[in-house]
């Protein structure tokens, strides 16, 4: 066995421990394998700095999907919502001479909304595939703001919000897409700046 420094005092120390002997300060653990970092770590050598900012790249671009899901069900609950009202009105056509909104016509208005808002998340599930960080930005803020209507608008009318976990978990991926890109435009700042990337 060789001997090895301790990188506190620099006393020589026979073999490998885990304190040193005159120091008595921790002494570094000699691993054969890659050093695992942590979540707000970045990589130090290249390989490591290109594999980092791959998956980094992966988890944005994961946003296209979280948005165009959500712009899917946006879609059908728009729809299908139309059509119980448009159901609901040629079932049940209001009375001549009548001032009171027709039956369905509410069911009409909240369809055609709905559709609104998936035609928009689309829109930025497109924007995602070019811009993936500032689509993830933008659907979280739009879709966290029409969360928190459509919670006040349930407490309003008296009945309790629905979907409130889906929502959450659809929530958390864009918050983590974001973070991700946030990540993967440091890293790659920080390559710019070591010459290792052309900006």
């Amino acid at each position: 066995m060789s001997a090895i420094a301790c990188p506190h005092c620099q006393s020589e120390m026979p073999g490998i421990g885990e304190f040193c002997a005159d120091c008595g300060k921790a002494l570094p653990i000699a691993t054969s394998g890659p050093r695992i970092i942590g979540a707000r770590e970045f990589a130090t050598s290249a390989t490591g700095q290109a594999v980092q900012s791959d998956e980094l790249a992966k988890k944005v671009k994961s946003a296209f999907g979280i948005l165009l899901a959500v712009a899917i069900i946006q879609l059908l609950f728009g729809i299908g919502w139309f059509v119980v009202g448009v159901v609901g009105l040629t079932n049940n056509p209001p009375p001549p001479n009548s001032n009171a909104v027709p039956p369905g016509v509410d069911h009409i208005i909240t369809g055609v909304l709905l559709a609104i808002v998936g035609l928009v998340f689309l829109g930025i599930a497109i924007w995602a595939r070019f811009m993936p960080l500032a689509a993830a930005i933008t659907g979280l803020s739009l879709y966290g703001l029409f969360f928190a209507l459509d919670i006040v608008a349930s407490i309003a009318a008296g009945v309790p919000p629905g979907g409130v976990i889906i929502r959450i978990l659809i929530m958390g991926a864009l918050f983590k897409a974001v973070q991700a890109g946030l990540q993967h435009r440091e890293l790659k700042r920080r390559l710019a700046a070591e010459g290792a990337l052309a900006p």
